[in-house]
């Protein structure tokens, strides 16, 4: 699979050239946070191997499968205080 790590794909911002077919479909959504707060996800999503990372506005992480949306795992990163 192609790595994401960051903000325009890798550190050079070179994006792939990728190869698509004439009949593109929806292949699964998932629900990460709430609409409150000023967004949804606080950061760009991260891709890397076949694992989708996403931070949203409730300060959880979660990870999920590139190819089903099946998650990984979740953990809450927001400060204690």
């Amino acid at each position: 699979g192609h790595v994401w790590p960051q903000i325009g794909g890798r550190a050079d911002h070179a994006m792939p050239n990728l190869s698509l077919n004439d009949s593109l479909a929806h292949q699964w959504a998932i629900s990460v946070g709430s609409e409150s707060g000023e967004g949804r996800c606080l950061s760009t999503p991260i891709v890397a191997g076949d694992v989708l990372y996403v931070l949203n506005n409730e300060g959880k992480v979660t990870a999920m499968k590139t190819s089903t949306g099946q998650v990984l795992w979740n953990t809450d990163i927001s400060p204690q205080d």
